[in-house]
């Protein structure tokens, strides 16, 4: 008889939420914690019916998901972000963002 406990192991199943769904990032926004990251993902879309109505194209900026992340996460998160950008610019073209953007990203 083992009179020592017996460790558990972990079992981890993926699938995919009933609510999952695919959204274009527009804008994201978000901060530092004390003892993790914030992140809120921003899509932009045409309101076509409303902006038939009233003759002028409506856009609706929605905040679509917050995500929260230990700084582990965020440091994979940033890492994954660098290598597919890397892939992407050797198969394709070098992405360039508008200066104002690189400039308040980096302040």
């Amino acid at each position: 008889m083992n009179t020592e406990k017996e460790e558990k192991k972990s079992i981890i199943r993926g699938s995919r939420a009933n609510d999952y769904k695919t959204i274009f990032v527009h804008q994201f926004y978000g901060g530092v914690r004390e003892d993790h990251f914030e992140m809120i993902v921003e899509s932009l879309e045409s309101n076509a019916a409303e902006s038939q109505i009233r003759k002028e194209v409506i856009l609706e900026l929605k905040d679509e998901v917050g995500l929260k992340m230990t700084p582990e996460q965020a440091k994979r998160l940033y890492l994954w972000l660098g290598k597919q950008i890397t892939i992407f610019e050797k198969n394709n073209r070098e992405i360039k963002i508008p200066d104002q953007v690189a400039v308040a990203k980096a302040t």
